[in-house]
């Protein structure tokens, strides 16, 4: 049976402020639970986890969830491919991750770098996985709605795509029967005792900086698509105004006003 390993983390909420679960993130706990039983499958989450959003994974019905102790300046991705690599290359078959963070200049990279790290192949945009044997059937987003159909083989690492198609449960019996526990980091770290919520450590936070807008390119329009949003037709952005009651002076001046205000007139 394939053990599958998510990474999950946690996000303030945009209007209270309050730490919550990724919905990314919570995606692939759901996905991977309906591949495999929820022994198989491990949470793993580098940094701090706030209490109540360890619980909120845990409703997804995930057993445990192991909080790898990180501090500032420390190489994320080393150290989240050596806490995967203590498990052992005969329980380790497949790393969730989300497509990219939800603060800040978020790059998506994570994926890359952790495969890089554990010298293994790497797909984003993940929508789907079957099991083939000893492979797997993954299907992947393209734009436009597109899908295309690859056949992987163990072990890889796969950044799941929010708009998979998952049940997610919330289940309170789940977060009673679940565990969090607290993971040294190291080549040698060690789980601490099982706890419900993981101790703290001392980060630092500052404010996102603001998301970069991207620029569009110029549309080049023929002279006839011009005309056509200058006159008001269906092919403009503005709406028409249709004019069914009043005399023929005051349906008049209504043009005279329409053509002075697009400047189709000299005076």
């Amino acid at each position: 049976m394939p053990h599958i390993t998510v990474l999950v983390g946690q996000r303030p909420h945009p209007v209270s402020g309050r730490m919550v679960r990724v919905p990314g993130d919570a995606v692939a706990v759901s996905l991977a639970l309906q591949l495999v039983g929820a022994s198989q499958v491990r949470l793993l989450s580098a940094g701090e986890l706030d209490v109540d959003v360890a619980r909120a994974y845990l409703a997804l019905g995930a057993q445990h969830i192991e909080v790898l102790a990180l501090t500032p300046g420390e190489d994320v991705p080393t150290e989240l491919a050596q806490a995967i690599e203590r498990q052992g290359a005969t329980e380790q078959d497949l790393v969730f991750t989300g497509l990219r963070s939800e603060d800040g200049l978020a790059s998506g990279a994570l994926p890359y770098a952790l495969a890089r790290q554990l010298r293994c192949q790497v797909m984003r945009d993940v929508v789907g996985l079957q099991a083939e044997g000893s492979a797997w059937r993954v299907t992947q987003a393209l734009p436009k709605g597109a899908r295309r159909q690859w056949r992987l083989f163990r072990p890889a690492v796969l950044a799941i795509h929010p708009s998979t198609p998952v049940t997610q449960r919330h289940a309170h019996a789940a977060v009673l029967d679940g565990q969090v526990s607290l993971v040294a980091a190291g080549p040698s770290g060690q789980a601490g005792a099982a706890t419900s919520a993981a101790p703290a450590p001392t980060w630092q936070r500052v404010p996102a900086a603001k998301r970069l807008v991207p620029i569009d390119a110029p549309r080049a329009q023929s002279g006839h698509s011009r005309m056509l949003g200058a006159i008001g037709s269906d092919a403009s952005a503005a709406p028409a105004q249709v004019i069914k009651t009043g005399s023929p002076q005051d349906k008049a001046r209504a043009v005279l006003a329409y053509l002075q205000d697009n400047a189709l007139l000299p005076f």
